[in-house]
């Protein structure tokens, strides 16, 4: 805790507080008589969030500055912070790093290093191979120098062009997302196997997109962005999971039709959505929970430790543990959607399902083109983010982001906007008479009297 003043008491508006770095000017090396005219207050590691960027956020004051500055100034009241050594060395171990040849610095007898004019603290620096490292400054940031443990510095303001486009194609997905869950909701017909599966990818996309979301706001600081990386990162590989899941069950359900009609009964298809459900919400969490655990293990290898919320970036910002957490696992998938669509495929071309209807081997194969046509979106979109890797191209990644955002207004238009959707609302907007109604009950009573023409083991969406 600070060892001067009440965090309860000591809140302030950023408006009120100046931060001033603890050399002013280059040429002045702050002096013991200079931090007696101010008051001292301990800092240690549990008093500041360590937002990225050089950046540390102190609550108590509610302010954030630059991890360099060593005072700041509260209502005319100046404050200087003695950090810890474990506070100098987190912020030393997630900032950038300005590199200074052997000539531009001096090691001084205390262990602290004369950097020109700037006297700099053991723990605030480290010496790598004759040179120098220590946090970059601001004006660092655009000199080719400047370099972190993620390779090139890229600086995107919140107002950018890509940041908006991400911001009102995932508000979009959004809307999407809600509108078929409550259209699955009030349309009785959806609720099948197969809709339930299609409900179960819609909430983990719309979960991901809303903390997409909750990332990108500027005031989303410290463990609360960390939190935001850990939950886009579980709910989008649900949302993988969730794809694989019905890229089986369609495979699944036309190999059982080649055999010999089967109609499974509700309690045998809620089983079957329970282990679904068990598999692509459990598998995700695993990985999650490795990734958090890594993340926070002292001593575990740097390529392993995801890094969430580094440089106010609210995911992954390790692209060596991102490709072991995350891109990977969904590559995987990817490739298992495609086997199973292609052997779906070989089935309906060979007309191999000799035991069910014609009506039933229609329904079957227009739902495996809708699930072809969403494994193919989200397919491309990422083979896109590949590209724009490799090729390290704006306009790549752009299209990337766009398709990405959109995901769930692809979906919507796929499996809600359908013409059973459609004549159920018409039929519940518009005033039945009783001989709509009797006409009605006839088609039910004649459905049920004829089980085999309508197998519920068939997807039908």
């Amino acid at each position: 805790m600070l060892s001067v003043g009440n965090p309860l008491t000591t809140q302030h508006s950023l408006s009120e507080v100046d931060t001033t770095p603890s050399s002013a000017t280059k040429n002045e090396i702050p002096t013991q008589h200079k931090l007696s005219d101010c008051r001292v207050e301990y800092l240690g590691l549990e008093d500041v969030q360590i937002l990225g960027k050089n950046k540390i956020y102190i609550p108590a004051y509610n302010t954030n500055m630059l991890s360099s500055v060593r005072q700041i100034i509260v209502k005319n009241v100046t404050i200087c912070f003695n950090r810890s050594e474990e506070l100098k060395r987190a912020i030393f171990r997630q900032c950038s790093k300005w590199i200074y040849e052997p000539d531009e610095f001096q090691i001084l007898s205390n262990g602290s290093a004369l950097v020109y004019d700037e006297l700099m603290e053991p723990g605030t620096y480290e010496l790598r191979k004759g040179k120098l490292a220590a946090c970059a400054t601001p004006d660092d940031y655009y000199d080719f120098n400047s370099t972190d443990d993620y390779g090139v510095l890229e600086h995107m303001s919140a107002d950018s062009p890509d940041i908006i486009m991400g911001k009102v194609g995932s508000s979009i997905s959004i809307i999407a997302l809600t509108g078929h869950l409550l259209t699955f909701c009030l349309v009785p017909t959806l609720r099948n196997l197969p809709g339930y599966n299609l409900a179960s990818l819609s909430l983990a996309f719309l979960i991901g997109y809303s903390f997409v979301l909750i990332g990108q706001i500027p005031e989303v600081l410290g463990v609360f962005c960390i939190v935001s990386g850990v939950l886009q990162q579980n709910f989008i590989l649900t949302a993988f999971f969730c794809m694989n899941v019905m890229a089986f069950d369609v495979w699944r359900t036309l190999r059982m039709a080649t055999t010999k009609l089967k109609i499974s009964s509700h309690n045998k298809k809620r089983n079957q959505f329970i282990m679904y459900s068990i598999y692509s919400w459990g598998i995700p969490l695993i990985i999650t929970i490795i990734s958090v655990v890594m993340d926070n293990t002292e001593g575990a290898p740097r390529w392993m430790k995801p890094d969430y919320g580094i440089r106010d970036t609210c995911r992954i910002t390790n692209n060596t543990a991102k490709a072991i957490y995350f891109s990977i696992p969904a590559f995987t998938l990817f490739f298992s959607n495609g086997v199973f669509f292609i052997m779906s495929a070989f089935i309906i071309k060979n007309n191999t399902m000799k035991s069910v209807s014609d009506q039933q081997k229609q329904t079957a194969r227009l739902n495996f083109i809708l699930y072809v046509r969403l494994g193919l979106m989200m397919g491309v979109t990422w083979l896109f983010g590949i590209i724009a890797t490799v090729a390290n191209d704006r306009t790549l990644w752009f299209i990337f982001d766009l398709l990405n955002s959109l995901q769930g207004l692809f979906l919507f238009l796929l499996f809600t906007c359908s013409r059973k959707v459609f004549k159920h609302i018409r039929e519940k907007v518009s005033i039945r008479t009783p001989k709509t109604s009797t006409f009605d009950s006839k088609i039910t009573l004649s459905s049920s009297d004829k089980p085999a023409t309508k197998s519920t083991s068939v997807i039908s969406m």
